[in-house]
C-alpha cells in the first residue's frame, strides 16, 4: 500500500479542505489515488456532525458549519494542526 503524504505551509480554508477532502476520498475508492495523510491548519471552526440536535446550539449567533462526518458538535480552534488520515 502506498500512502501520499501532504504538508499545507499556510492555513486552509475549513470549507476548502473538506470539499477537498471529499474529492480526494471519491477518487481512492474508484482507485485513481492513494491514501492521504494530510497535515494541516484551518481557521476557528465549530462544526456539526449527522448526530446533532439544532437544539444542542445553544449561541445561534456562531457560524455552525454542517458536515457528512459522524459525531456531534466539534470546537477546531486557531493554531491546532490536524493530521487527517484518508
Amino acid at each position: 500500500m502506498n500512502i501520499e503524504i501532504k504538508k499545507s505551509i499556510k492555513p486552509i480554508k475549513y470549507e476548502d479542505a473538506i470539499k477537498l477532502l471529499e474529492e480526494r476520498l471519491l477518487e481512492i475508492n474508484n482507485g485513481q489515488k492513494e491514501d492521504l495523510i494530510w497535515i494541516l491548519e484551518h481557521e476557528e471552526v465549530y462544526s456539526a456532525g449527522t448526530s446533532y440536535k439544532e437544539k444542542e446550539i445553544l449561541n445561534k449567533d456562531i457560524n455552525l458549519i454542517k458536515t457528512n462526518r459522524g459525531g456531534k458538535l466539534l470546537i477546531m480552534v486557531q493554531d491546532n494542526w490536524f493530521v487527517i488520515l484518508l
